[in-house]
């Protein structure tokens, strides 16, 4: 089968039509005629030179070599590009994506485009519909409140869900329906502070929350510190305190000589032995302030 040949519209210097331009056909490298056809078969010959119509265009034409083409005007001068050789032809059983080259790779190792497009189609048909995922696979992290089918990173669902400092921060990067959330913690819950702690030797706080430091001012006397200041000192304090072994029972109260503050107490422990009442160091003290 013939290969089609490229003959462009017959254009002077000036981009003018040039009508009746004649085109010729060599082998390449040579003066020597070649033979062209008028159809692909390569069965009906073309007689030389081709002439074009009165709009510059010429017949298809097809040859089963490699050409050295000349488009000359009636007059016999070559138009601007040519003589051309090589000459420009396309095959006439294949596609024109098939003449395009393709640099192949591990995944498609085709070497034209056509073939390169028909095997992406085919990795793409073989992908499964769930693929199972190994090592550690990135996707690109949703913005905060994203709302939709997009794959949700490790990065996005950390946004997305309280962690402990949320219920004690009231962030203004969360979105609106966390700040609801933190806004109703805050407000609803009574508690605002609490502490359990050793009161013996070296005060040692065990857990809090908003509570800084302990400082111990003498044998069952015992100031709790506030990390957050309150407000005013509208607040209750309600505690306990385990009792020693040769005592009756233990009791927690406020100091009467010091008053409470925004930024802290003064709590005491009181033990009773037999008839006697005396401050007493408790290893597990536990206080809470609500407001």
């Amino acid at each position: 089968m013939a290969d089609r040949v490229i003959l462009p519209r017959a254009l002077d210097s000036n981009g003018d039509i040039v009508p009746a331009a004649e085109a010729y056909f060599y082998e390449t490298g040579t003066t020597t005629p070649a033979t062209v056809y008028s159809d692909s078969a390569g069965t009906v010959v073309v007689a030389q030179p081709l002439e074009a119509d009165s709009a510059g265009n010429f017949a298809a034409t097809f040859a089963t070599e490699v050409l050295k083409v000349d488009i000359q005007t009636p007059a016999g001068v070559s138009l601007p590009g040519f003589p051309s050789d090589p000459h420009y032809q396309t095959q006439t059983n294949a596609g024109s994506a098939a003449l395009i080259s393709f640099t192949p790779t591990a995944d498609i190792p085709q070497t034209n485009a056509q073939d390169a497009i028909e095997q992406v189609q085919t990795n793409l048909d073989d992908f499964p519909a769930s693929p199972a995922f190994t090592g550690t696979p990135t996707a690109p992290t949703a913005a905060v409140g994203t709302d939709t089918t997009q794959i949700a990173t490790t990065a996005f669902v950390k946004t997305q869900v309280l962690d402990e400092d949320d219920f004690a921060t009231d962030s203004a990067t969360r979105p609106a329906s966390q700040q609801s959330t933190k806004a109703f913690i805050a407000s609803e819950n009574p508690v605002k502070a609490w502490v359990n702690f050793n009161g013996t030797g070296t005060v040692a706080i065990r857990e809090s929350f908003n509570v800084s430091s302990i400082t111990d001012n003498g044998t069952g006397y015992y100031t709790i510190n506030f990390a957050s200041a309150f407000a005013d000192t509208n607040y209750g304090v309600v505690g306990t305190a385990e009792r020693g072994v040769s005592t009756s029972f233990v009791a927690l109260c406020l100091d009467n000589g010091t008053p409470k503050s925004t930024s802290s107490v003064d709590v005491r422990t009181i033990s009773q032995s037999g008839d006697a009442s005396l401050e007493f160091d408790s290893p597990d003290i536990s206080v809470a302030i609500m407001r």
